[in-house]
């Protein structure tokens, strides 16, 4: 590229001023106000067509002595900058410069003023106060000098690519994980052949499971943007760098890392207790629901399934329950890491066996946590033995039934249960009856044993004895079990006469 500067210009205005007129080596014109006023243009032509206009304007006449002001005006006609101009005036002799703004400088009757620079149609006005101590025609001369350098402006751009990766610093593993990217050109050319590409670690995926998108983005303008939004899911908790990528032609590039915690509640429950009790008496089940997770648990459910049949008794901190109850609910809006609750039910049980009590939490975006605890109960057989006689007294050949009754009150069978009865030998024995055959040994009567007696059964066996001597006689029967360490003894009184 060829730059060309314009050759500098000069232009001389004067003025000859006299008593009784003026005299213009310029034409100048003069106005109804006492003024004359003389013009140049340069490099010449119409004001439009040239660079510089000097003008200068005169008072018509002046006195000797007496102070005068005049002006000069210097303007730029041109579409670009004219640099360096200065604005000489030769003074006629004997003519003094008192001030002038702006301020320049005399020297050897010439009056200098050093303008600088003058932007596109700027114009400048000196304004100057002067005095001569002649009379006659008094000449001006004015010339100005300039740069008017030829000026061509090139663009000199680059395209210049940014990258911002937005997600969110905390989510829990129920969530979708937003994130955001955006492509900018910052630059002051185009991005051409944009490309943009996403990657998520191990664990961090979107929910087709990919785990990286491409995206071909085109040409990018200055100043434009493009913009991705993407839905993220964990497997698992912990800490997830994202990472993205993006590429332009002329080997442009932009990186961006963001993290994002992943965290989660973790409900855990454990539970104690009576291990081993007996039937109708308390057995309490302690059980607690903590959270060791990282993040608070919500709308967290305790639901305690209780063993089939017994009792509720007590409940701690207290719930609604109804005796028709299989379970306890308990509900808690919240649950903050390291929290724990705890909980206790006491329940009775009127038969033996194992009562497993099975505690489970639920909450959201947590998974469900339970606790199981049995207890062993035990019944026990305690046998009720009961011997009455039908009729009392009884004469001597008549007939006496005795009923011998025995009623397992306990809360366990009673096996192996042998009835045995001793006649005395004013009595004869005439027949047995009951569950089981009897077997006479001299005077006693042993029944085969009843196997099994459960709870709260009854079971009746009868003897018939005749009277064979008066007097106070005693029915003796003995009751053993296979639970039993020793027999169980009940005696009946008869009178025969």
């Amino acid at each position: 590229m060829t730059t060309r500067l314009r050759r500098s210009g000069l232009v001389s205005l004067c003025l000859w001023c006299c008593g009784a007129g003026l005299l213009l080596a310029q034409a100048p014109s003069a106005d109804s106000g006492g003024w004359v006023t003389a013009r140049r243009t340069i490099p010449g032509g119409a004001p439009g067509a040239s660079v510089i206009d000097l003008e200068q304007q005169m008072p018509r006449e002046v006195r000797p002595q007496q102070p005068f002001d005049y002006r000069l005006r210097v303007s730029n006609f041109s579409d670009g900058a004219v640099l360096d101009v200065v604005v000489v005036q030769r003074l006629p002799p004997g003519t003094a410069v008192l001030g002038s703004s702006p301020q320049g400088e005399v020297r050897d009757g010439v009056a200098t003023w050093r303008l600088g620079t003058l932007g596109v149609r700027e114009s400048r006005l000196i304004q100057v106060r002067a005095v001569t101590p002649q009379t006659g025609a008094l000449t001006f001369c004015s010339d100005t000098s300039y740069r008017a350098p030829l000026c061509v402006t090139v663009a000199s751009t680059q395209p210049a690519l940014t990258l911002d990766l937005g997600i969110a610093p905390e989510a829990t593993l129920c969530d979708a994980i937003p994130v955001q990217v955006t492509v900018r050109n910052t630059g002051t050319a185009a991005c051409r052949d944009v490309r943009l590409q996403v990657a998520f670690p191990e664990g961090l995926a979107q929910r087709d499971g990919s785990r990286q998108v491409a995206y071909a983005l085109g040409a990018l303008g200055v100043g434009a943007s493009r913009q991705a939004t993407l839905a993220l899911t964990a497997s698992h908790t912990g800490v997830y760098a994202v990472r993205a990528l993006a590429s332009a032609a002329e080997g442009l590039r932009a990186e961006a890392q963001a993290e994002t915690r992943v965290v989660a509640p973790r409900l855990v429950v454990t539970q104690t207790g009576t291990t081993s009790q007996y039937a109708g008496r308390d057995v309490v089940y302690s059980f607690a629901v903590g959270n060791t997770g990282d993040t608070k648990a919500r709308q967290v459910v305790v639901e305690d399934i209780l063993p089939a049949g017994v009792q509720v008794v007590g409940v701690q901190p207290p719930t609604l329950y109804t005796s028709a109850s299989e379970r306890l609910i308990w509900r808690l809006d919240a649950l903050p890491p390291g929290g724990k609750v705890d909980f206790t039910v006491t329940v009775r049980s009127p038969v033996a066996g194992s009562l497993e009590n099975q505690v489970t939490a639920r909450a959201e975006c947590a998974d469900d946590a339970g606790a199981l605890h049995a207890a062993a109960v035990r019944g026990i057989a305690a046998i009720l033995l009961e011997v009455v006689d039908v009729d009392d007294p009884i004469e001597i050949g008549g007939e006496n039934t005795y009923v011998i009754t025995a009623t397992n009150q306990g809360t366990a069978d009673c096996t192996g249960l042998v009835i045995t009865s001793i006649l005395e030998d004013t009595v004869e024995y005439v027949r047995a009856e009951g569950p089981t055959a009897a077997t006479r040994n001299g005077a006693q009567v042993v029944f085969a044993p009843l196997p099994r007696l459960a709870p709260k059964e009854v079971a009746v066996w009868k003897v018939i004895a005749a009277a064979r001597t008066a007097g106070d006689v005693r029915f003796r029967v003995l009751l053993t079990a296979d639970q039993l360490t020793r027999p169980v003894e009940e005696t009946e009184s008869t009178r025969l006469y």
